[in-house]
């Protein structure tokens, strides 16, 4: 029994070998210095006859049905993510497309090319003329402060 109860201490047994090591520190013929290890033996007996009050069982029986819910929530999450990736692929094969229409050669001709990116060019230096006249414009009409109370207004 001591290279059982050796064994047992290892994780090396079996639970019949288990149960007569139970029913043997239940017995009478223990040897003193074993007998420190008759309480863990009981207590393991003990515990197998544990019983839950029956307010805790009827609460444990109203959480089944989340339970039993839980498969199905597997199946909504799987389809979840199913869709997720197929809205995914789908933005990014319409937005490859979308830039594949903006950078694509929208002109079969070179000149009709050069005569478009004159003509944008024009906007662009009209646009940047009008700018430097505003400046121009606000330069002229500068207003410089020479002393907290004083202002000067300076024309050219």
């Amino acid at each position: 029994m001591r290279e059982l109860l050796e064994r047992y201490w290892k994780c090396e047994t079996s639970q019949d070998e288990e149960q007569k090591l139970r029913e043997w520190f239940a017995g009478n013929g223990v040897p003193e210095d074993l007998k420190k290890y008759r309480d863990v033996f009981q207590a393991l007996d003990d515990f197998k006859e544990l019983k839950a009050p029956a307010s805790i069982s009827r609460k444990a029986q109203s959480y089944l049905p989340a339970i039993q819910l839980y498969p199905s929530l597997k199946i909504a999450a799987s389809v979840l993510i199913a869709v997720s990736i197929g809205i995914g692929i789908y933005t990014h094969y319409q937005q490859e497309e979308f830039l594949k229409g903006v950078f694509s050669e929208t002109y079969s001709d070179p000149q009709d090319a050069i005569k478009e990116t004159q003509a944008v060019l024009d906007k662009i230096s009209s646009s940047l003329l009008k700018a430097k006249d505003c400046i121009e414009e606000l330069q002229e009409d500068s207003v410089v402060i020479n002393e907290p109370e004083e202002l000067i207004i300076e024309e050219e």
